[in-house]
């Protein structure tokens, strides 16, 4: 007859397996490299938050100050500046459809910078 597993074993297994599911939830977003549908960036101490957003045509994002630097917004090629500013919030409507890189002059593109990905009116709920 097989002998039976002590009852730690089962304890560890069960525990563990709670452990990881609950690794899985929503975690904050960094200052780089995250791609986020709210058309709200942050504008940080040297970084944007999200440095990527997806939006549909006519939808406006808003930039909103929140460090202690003084920073702007320039849109790569012909385009809109924000002001250089230390707090505050800056919007901007895109009626087309296309990629809009920006960043900021202050602290420069290699490190301060993103990308407003503009599709279809009414796709601004999704990724693309």
């Amino acid at each position: 007859m097989k002998k039976p597993q002590p009852v730690w074993i089962c304890v560890i297994v069960i525990a563990s397996s709670i452990g990881v599911a609950s690794c899985g939830g929503e975690s904050p977003a960094g200052p780089q490299g995250e791609e986020n549908s709210d058309p709200t960036v942050s504008v940080g101490d040297n970084f944007f938050n999200a440095n990527s957003v997806s939006i549909g045509a006519g939808e406006t994002v808003r930039w909103v100050w929140a460090g202690n630097a003084s920073h702007n917004v320039t849109f790569d090629g012909p385009g809109q500046v924000s002001a250089t500013q230390r707090s505050g919030d800056y919007d901007r409507t895109f009626p087309n459809e296309g990629t809009f890189s920006y960043h900021c002059t202050v602290h420069g593109a290699a490190n301060m910078a993103g990308v407003v990905n503009v599709g279809a009116p009414g796709t601004g709920s999704g990724i693309y």
